[in-house]
């Protein structure tokens, strides 16, 4: 098939102009990236400020194209030799008048998960994306203190085996995996791929502990009686919040036990962070279901790949 791509936001006479765009879709708080490499051999391309927004798209001419998201240019330079070229780069979080990445003080009483991560979407200027699943989750009272707000989003996320992630003029809130999508790869010629199998983790359980308000004293949530038991130190305000943590926290210390370092594909656009890969017919050790932790596009008028690294899921 044969590559396509599209930018728009930047001169009309750009896309025709396109030597190769690269585009770095990373989990968590990690900003995406892409970067643009544009034929300047006449001079004649307008240079784009920085701040400048565009939109990516990717994919190939028999099947259409995939939206890659909103990026905002932070760099730009030129290259005179051995080609003429103009180049940028461009981030996915945008902090222009926001103080996400600030540090900030500030108690939460009485609002659910949804509520807290919708005020800090929009006093920050991004609309939210909440997964329904978690949005309802009730706090009676928990503090942000001396945490930037995407830092805090990360850190309730955390609770929950969720992300928090700035991308597309949007703060994402969503569980890991699972609900994201998936995507499978089976081994051909095309294929390449470099794993690694990592020492299991030790732990057998996790236990959660939570303040009982009417009998003064802390109790505890397991997932089970196995030991060595993994003990979160952060005391809940409920038992369900207790057991909900030590849930998630048992999923993530089963996580990295293995990791794919990279897996080299035909470009895919669909492939995205945060999603599950299942890998087929490679050595029985590979072949299994992995959380995305990174991918990176790259897109040329000659071929297109997609480079993907990614660590063990349950």
């Amino acid at each position: 098939m044969r590559p396509d791509f599209l930018i728009t936001g930047l001169s009309a006479n750009a896309n025709d102009r396109l030597l190769s765009i690269t585009v770095t879709d990373e989990a968590g708080i990690k900003s995406d990236a892409v970067k643009i490499s544009l034929d300047d051999r006449d001079y004649k391309l307008a240079t784009p400020p920085t701040g400048q927004r565009i939109k990516v798209f990717l994919g190939y001419k028999e099947t259409g194209l995939t939206d890659m998201g909103l990026f905002e240019i932070d760099e730009v330079s030129f290259q005179e030799s051995p080609v003429k070229m103009m180049e940028m780069s461009a981030r996915g979080q945008f902090h222009e008048n926001s103080n996400i990445k600030q540090p900030r003080t500030q108690p939460w009483d009485e609002q659910t998960l949804g509520g807290i991560i919708s005020a800090i979407a929009g006093r920050n200027g991004y609309t939210p994306d909440i997964d329904g699943t978690l949005a309802g989750i009730w706090y009676d009272h928990v503090d942000q203190t001396e945490e930037s707000d995407i830092h805090f989003a990360s850190r309730l996320a955390e609770q929950y085996d969720a992300y928090a992630k700035l991308a597309d003029g949007k703060l994402l809130f969503k569980p890991r995996g699972k609900t994201n999508g998936s995507i499978t790869v089976i081994n051909t010629d095309s294929t390449h791929i470099t794993g690694r199998l990592n020492r299991r983790n030790k732990y057998k359980s996790v236990k959660a502990w939570w303040h009982d308000p009417h009998k003064a004293n802390r109790k505890s949530e397991v997932t089970s009686d196995e030991e060595p038991q993994f003990e979160i130190r952060h005391t809940f305000e409920s038992k369900e919040k207790a057991a909900l943590a030590a849930a998630a926290k048992f999923e993530q210390l089963q996580r990295g036990t293995g990791e794919i370092t990279q897996l080299t594909i035909p470009g895919n656009p669909a492939a995205k962070a945060e999603m599950d890969l299942i890998t087929q017919g490679f050595r029985p050790d590979l072949n299994k279901t992995w959380v995305i932790t990174s991918v990176t596009h790259t897109w040329t008028d000659s071929g297109a790949t997609s480079s993907i690294k990614a660590e063990e899921s349950l």
